[in-house]
């Protein structure tokens, strides 16, 4: 870059030269114009050069220090940018496991109270309860979840609170159930009894779940489903099935129905079932 820097100075001062002093021809001595200098002073001439010379020089220099700093800062900020690659990665990885968290079962918001949660409260046997709209709703289809529905009949008292007139030692359990999936130790049956009357409280409330997690504890091989002729599955499907279209026969019959004995007709179908047997 030098090289050829000096020499451009170096034709530039022939130019001058010429120019100032004409020519006959390129090999042709200079002759001197009227009124101008008889000689040329090459002195001058390099002090010229040489002042030109330094300045490209320093220029060069000013230039070369200006790529060292954008060398350097490209370094820096090759640097910075790995370091934030880096960092977007982690960010993403936390967000995935937040989200992860947030659908699992076990995240605080879903066990804790949060303002986004309406808060209930229910009067059960006279013993006060407060509990989350959304865990009475884990069973969709029992009997508190349907309390809680924006359509439902019964409506909180003046005080905001469901008044429900059953065994509050039970519905505790179906409570605590209903916020964690977990059924009372055996330690707490209380001489045995409180499986079998939670069993028949769950049937009040329509906790199908519950029945079902009570089935599963007390024969978790399902030996006797497995021993039965019929599973007991089916059994309360068809259960449920007969009870279903029972109550639609006596929605459309009405009043009719009030009379009928349905007890003696179904004695009297289990009677030709025995002689069916029989035969």
């Amino acid at each position: 870059l030098r090289r050829p820097m000096a020499a451009a100075g170096e034709r530039r001062a022939r130019r001058a030269y010429w120019e100032l002093h004409g020519s006959d021809g390129g090999n042709a001595a200079p002759v001197a114009r009227r009124g101008g200098p008889s000689r040329v002073d090459l002195e001058r001439v390099s002090q010229r050069l040489q002042l030109e010379r330094d300045d490209l020089e320093s220029k060069i220099a000013e230039t070369r220090r200006a790529f060292g700093k954008l060398a350097r800062r490209k370094l820096v900020l090759e640097e910075e940018w790995k370091t934030l690659h880096v960092e977007q990665a982690r960010l993403r990885e936390d967000k995935a496991r937040f989200q992860a968290a947030r659908r699992s079962p076990w995240f605080q918001s879903n066990l804790l109270p949060t303002s986004d949660l309406r808060r209930v409260k229910l009067c059960v046997g006279g013993q006060l309860f407060e509990t989350s709209e959304k865990v009475l709703k884990r069973d969709p289809n029992s009997l508190l979840a349907a309390l809680v529905q924006s359509d439902s009949p019964i409506k909180p008292d003046e005080k905001g609170c469901y008044v429900i007139d059953r065994d509050w030692y039970l519905f505790r359990h179906i409570l605590a159930f209903l916020r964690d999936g977990a059924l009372p130790e055996l330690g707490d049956a209380g001489g045995g009894q409180l499986i079998p009357n939670l069993y028949k409280e769950a049937e009040y409330y329509n906790l199908e779940t519950l029945r079902c997690a009570i089935r599963e504890f007390l024969d978790p091989f399902q030996l006797v489903e497995k021993s039965a002729a019929v599973p007991l599955s089916q059994l309360h499907r068809l259960e449920a099935k007969m009870l279903q279209s029972l109550r639609v026969s006596r929605a459309a019959r009405g009043n009719q129905l009030s009379d009928y004995d349905y007890d003696n007709d179904d004695d009297d179908d289990d009677d030709d079932a025995v002689d069916g047997a029989d035969g």
